[in-house]
C-alpha cells in the first residue's frame, strides 16, 4: 500500500531479537526489494547489545552478533544508534552502568553516560555481523535522548524524560529513534537526485549515496576490535548530509554514479 501510494522511502522501526539470523522476515525484505527496486527499506538494527557476558568482545566493551531481524537483510538500509551530543535531559546525565547495570556491569562502558559524546556509539544498539559475516549495521545516526513527538494518553513513565516547556513532546531513545532520522536523509537524497540529476533513483542508489557519504565514529566503543571502515559497531560510520550531497558548504564535494535498474542490458546477469 506505501508504494502503490507513491512512498519510495519506508522506515521500520521495529524487529525481533534474533542474535544475527537471517530469518523468514529477513527474507521477505530482500524478495520485496527484488521487486521493487526503487524502494528504499530502512530497518532498525534492533536494541540487544550488550557487555553482560562478552564473547568476541574485550570485558567493558559490546559484544557481536546481536542485529535483528528483518534488520539482518541484505537489500534494505540497517541503521544501529550512536549517542546523541545532547548534556541535559532525558537520560543523558546518567551512566549505562547506572541505567542498565545487568547488561553494562563493567567500565568502561558502565561508566559512560548515555549521551554526550556523539562519537560513541549507544551500548544498546545491536552489533553486527550477520551470521553469514555480513556486515551490519549498514549506517548509524544518533538515538539516545531524541526529542520526539509523544501522545497526550500516553503514561509518562513510557519515556526517558519529559520536555518540561511542551507536553506534546518528550525524550525517547533506541535505534528506533535512529532510523527515521535516516529515512529522512534518505528522502533529502532522493530529492536531490530527482530534481538536481534529473533521474528516478533506485533503492541501491540511495543507500550506496548514504554509506559513501557516511562520518567514520573515532570513539573507543565505535572502533573497538577494528579501527577501519566497515565494522561491526557502526557499519560504514554516521550519516552525514554534508559529505553525501553536493553542498554549498563542500565546493570540492562531486558525486557521479550509473544507476541502471531501468536497463536489463546494463545489468549483472547472475551473482558471483
Amino acid at each position: 500500500p506505501a508504494y502503490q501510494a507513491g512512498a519510495r522511502v519506508h522506515n521500520n522501526s521495529w524487529g525481533a531479537a534474533t542474535a544475527s539470523a537471517y530469518t523468514v522476515d529477513s527474507n521477505d525484505v530482500d524478495a520485496y526489494a527484488a521487486k521493487r527496486r526503487d524502494m528504499l527499506i530502512v530497518i532498525a538494527a534492533g536494541n540487544e547489545g550488550t557487555a553482560a557476558d562478552p564473547f568476541n568482545s574485550e570485558p567493558g566493551f559490546v559484544d557481536w552478533l546481536s542485529i535483528g531481524s528483518p534488520a539482518s537483510c541484505k537489500n534494505a538500509l540497517t541503521v544501529g544508534a550512536a549517542r546523541n551530543g545532547r548534556t541535559t535531559g532525558g537520560l543523558s546525565g546518567r551512566t549505562y552502568g547506572d541505567t542498565w547495570r545487568q547488561d553494562f556491569p563493567k567500565p568502561p562502558i558502565a561508566d559512560q553516560r548515555v549521551s554526550g559524546d556523539p562519537e560513541c556509539m549507544a551500548a544498546f544498539s545491536s552489533r553486527g555481523p550477520c551470521d553469514d559475516r555480513r556486515i551490519k549495521p549498514d549506517i548509524v545516526a544518533p538515538g539516545t535522548d531524541i526529542v520526539s513527538t509523544r501522545s497526550d494518553i500516553a503514561p509518562d513513565d513510557h519515556f526517558w524524560g519529559l520536555v518540561d516547556d511542551n507536553p506534546a513532546y518528550a525524550y525517547m531513545g533506541g535505534t528506533s529513534m535512529a532510523c527515521p532520522l535516516v529515512a529522512g536523509c534518505a528522502a533529502l537524497v532522493r530529492q536531490y537526485f530527482v530534481d538536481e540529476r534529473v533521474t528516478s533513483p533506485s533503492a541501491a542508489l540511495l543507500k550506496a549515496t548514504l554509506v559513501n557519504g557516511a562520518r567514520w565514529l573515532s570513539g573507543p566503543d565505535s572502533v573497538a576490535d577494528r579501527e577501519a571502515r566497515p565494522n561491526f559497531h557502526q557499519g560504514f560510520g554516521a550519516v552525514n548530509l554534508t559529505t553525501t550531497v553536493p553542498n554549498p558548504a563542500e565546493p570540492d564535494l562531486s558525486l557521479e554514479f550509473v544507476d541502471c535498474w531501468e536497463t536489463p542490458n546494463l545489468q549483472l546477469g547472475e551473482t558471483g
